[in-house]
């Protein structure tokens, strides 16, 4: 019997249509509510920011999802490499390459685990609560040992999620919530903690004003506290991380909405 796609995998019921449904909610995933265009411009500028990206400096998005990140960086003339697993999701990326006609962009398929490409960015970005995926704490350290391998001298590698140990244990991620999506249905969302995997298991539905839902896969997120994080890019060679709590540059706490860690190569 073949074994059962990972919820991640191309093939594995999260990522793709809905998820790009339910990822346009007009409250966002933040106490202030952001449309999902408004919300690109303010996390690309960040990223410019906080890695000190210079122009026309060389990005990449891993994983790069439907593309939002990689196309807004594009357009501000960085040379943009989005990677990602995902055959849908690359299929809309390219579409919309070419409609927007970005020779500086390009979209390959690409597991994090086996990324090969040293020494070619300035720039890392994992956006959006990409970081631990996998099953094991090993597998995502190849996943940091990749970024860093793929690094310039100098270069940064940013990881960015909303989602934290301090907020989960303390309620103030709440455990349901019902979002307004743009396309005028719902997205019904679910979460837990479990204290002894250190991981997020959580559920996502797209609700239809009639009541329909439509299910995605669940999906479970192994979450990392700075210190286990800053002690995983140590070990894979970075020099050293930088935390922040929104992306404006405020020093992160347990009570910031967001969690930035910057990671250097040397």
């Amino acid at each position: 019997m073949d074994q059962a796609a990972q919820w991640w995998e191309s093939d594995g019921g999260f990522f793709g249509d809905l998820y790009k449904e339910a990822d346009d909610s007009k409250e966002g995933h933040l106490n202030s509510p952001q449309a999902l265009a408004e919300r690109t411009e303010t996390e690309i500028n960040g990223v410019i920011e906080l890695t000190g990206l210079q122009p026309g400096g060389a990005v990449l998005d891993c994983p790069c999802g439907y593309g939002r990140h990689s196309l807004a960086l594009a357009e501000k003339g960085y040379q943009v490499t989005g990677a990602d697993i995902n055959e849908r999701f690359l299929t809309l990326d390219n579409e919309e390459l070419s409609h927007r006609q970005l020779p500086n962009c390009r979209f390959i398929k690409q597991d994090m685990r086996h990324i090969d490409m040293p020494g070619q960015f300035n720039a890392i970005i994992n956006m959006f609560y990409s970081f631990g995926f996998f099953d094991s704490d090993q597998e995502n350290m190849e996943v940091a040992k990749n970024f860093y391998n793929a690094l310039k001298p100098g270069g940064k590698f940013l990881m960015h999620t909303h989602v934290t140990v301090p907020r989960l244990v303390s309620g103030k991620l709440l455990n349901y919530q019902m979002r307004n999506l743009a396309s005028g249905n719902q997205l019904e969302l679910y979460r837990r903690y479990n204290k002894e995997t250190k991981r997020e298991d959580g559920e996502w539905f797209v609700v239809s004003p009639d009541g329909i839902k439509k299910a995605l896969t669940p999906y479970s997120v192994r979450i990392y506290t700075p210190e286990e994080y800053t002690a995983m890019c140590k070990e894979a060679g970075f020099s050293g991380v930088e935390y922040y709590g929104d992306w404006s540059g405020s020093p992160y706490t347990d009570d910031s909405a967001q969690m930035i860690a910057v990671a250097k190569k040397d």
